[in-house]
């Protein structure tokens, strides 16, 4: 097993590659540290999400009528917003998603599956 430090080199050959990386580990350890350098390793923006404070509205946004029509639109919150509308390369980090609410870990997920 690598440790998380050794880890940065093979996390940033696997985001160059556009792979979707999971990082497990006890709190403490430098998992967050560690993807600040994997950002800068390849050039990309960092948004840090701390999913385990989220709520499922944050991940799927508000839904609103929209005019004229018999549907509503999820209208993403202002984190979210940034995320889906860069034009830049973004790694984007759901730190401590193992410890957000099942809800909101699935809301998340639709943007990964």
């Amino acid at each position: 097993m690598l440790s998380v430090g050794e880890s940065v080199p093979v996390i940033a050959a696997a985001v160059r590659r556009g792979a979707r990386v999971g990082l497990l580990g006890r709190p403490g350890i430098g998992k967050t540290d560690a993807m600040h350098e994997v950002a800068r390793l390849t050039g990309r923006k960092l948004v840090v999400t701390i999913a385990g404070i989220q709520s499922p509205t944050d991940a799927a946004g508000i839904y609103w009528p929209q005019p004229g029509e018999a549907f509503c639109r999820a209208m993403p919150l202002e984190q979210l917003h940034s995320v889906l509308t860069t034009t830049e390369p973004l790694l984007w980090l759901l730190d401590d998603f193992g410890q957000a609410p099942a809800a909101t870990q699935a809301m998340y997920m639709q943007w990964f599956l």
